[in-house]
């Protein structure tokens, strides 16, 4: 789930993006812009980082199609190791991740982040500036449900489904 504030976006003249390739370059353009683009979070107690094995998870089924890649990884049939499209999804996230060009507070700010807490900073007015999308465990929904749900205060991606082009905006809230 990507959380952001419409009316932030729509001040700074950016548009919700349909696709992965439409994301990764909304990202860079508020980078270049000089705009935090993400609040992440991993701190959880006991569960710290699940947000950051789901996205590393999620990157890996937009980049590399259906389901099936990630379920040989998990099974075995693909080494976790081996392929060239593991260490990509890492560099991705890495990126993102860890340099404070493009998550507040970088590396530091992302691991001692509550992920809770990364949401509401999307929606922050007060200093440090505010950052415009969150990352929460990305849903991963069948394409035949509404797959980008925009509401007053959340957007909701199937990042499979924008691998393969077919999102539709339904109107909520």
């Amino acid at each position: 789930m990507i959380w952001y504030s419409p009316a932030a976006f729509e001040a700074a003249g950016y548009t919700v993006p349909a696709t992965w390739d439409e994301l990764v370059a909304l990202v860079d353009q508020m980078a270049a812009d000089g705009n935090v683009a993400w609040s992440m979070g991993m701190e959880s107690g006991d569960a710290t980082g699940w947000t950051g094995t789901d996205f590393i998870q999620d990157i890996l089924l937009v980049t590399q199609g259906p389901p099936d890649f990630v379920n040989k990884i998990i099974s075995g049939e693909i080494a976790y190791n081996d392929p060239p499209a593991v260490k990509e999804a890492y560099e991705i996230y890495g990126k993102w991740a860890m340099d404070p060009a493009y998550t507040v507070a970088g590396a530091e700010g992302t691991l001692s982040t509550g992920f809770n807490d990364a949401i509401l900073k999307v929606f922050s007015d007060t200093p440090p500036k505010p950052s415009w999308l969150s990352n929460r465990a990305l849903r991963v929904a069948p394409c035949s449900e509404p797959i980008l749900t925009r509401s007053t205060v959340s957007i909701t991606l199937s990042l499979a489904c924008l691998a393969r082009k077919v999102c539709r905006v339904v109107q909520t809230g």
